[in-house]
């Protein structure tokens, strides 16, 4: 028969470095199964990547899609939960990687 384990003795067990280390791997397996899966944002979605890669921060995108600078940051949250990843950076680099938005070149070089 099974024991009822309280959640908190069990996250007793578990050290705050262990915890971090099962984080970066589910992390990893998120990342590689999501590419197995056919998520392809909204056109919404999509502008506002693009608009992040040209280098807009988030209160001009808001301006010019004429939303609040805090719905942009939940739609984006939402969007970062999605592809699996924590942050901008990395969901631009998703975006570039699967071809949804491009990088603008410095021509100034």
């Amino acid at each position: 028969m099974l024991e009822l384990v309280r959640y908190e003795e069990l996250a007793k067990l578990f050290h705050p470095e262990l915890v971090n280390k099962l984080h970066n791997a589910a992390t990893v397996i998120v990342r590689y199964c999501r590419f197995d899966s056919p998520f392809v944002p909204d056109d919404f979605q999509l502008a506002c990547l693009q608009r992040l890669a040209n280098g807009e921060h988030y209160a001009d995108i808001a301006n010019h899609m004429r939303y609040s600078k805090r719905q942009i940051q939940r739609k984006l949250t939402d969007l970062w939960n999605q592809l699996g990843v924590d942050n901008p950076t990395q969901g631009l680099a998703i975006a570039v990687e699967q071809g949804w938005v491009t990088i603008p070149r410095d021509t100034n070089q």
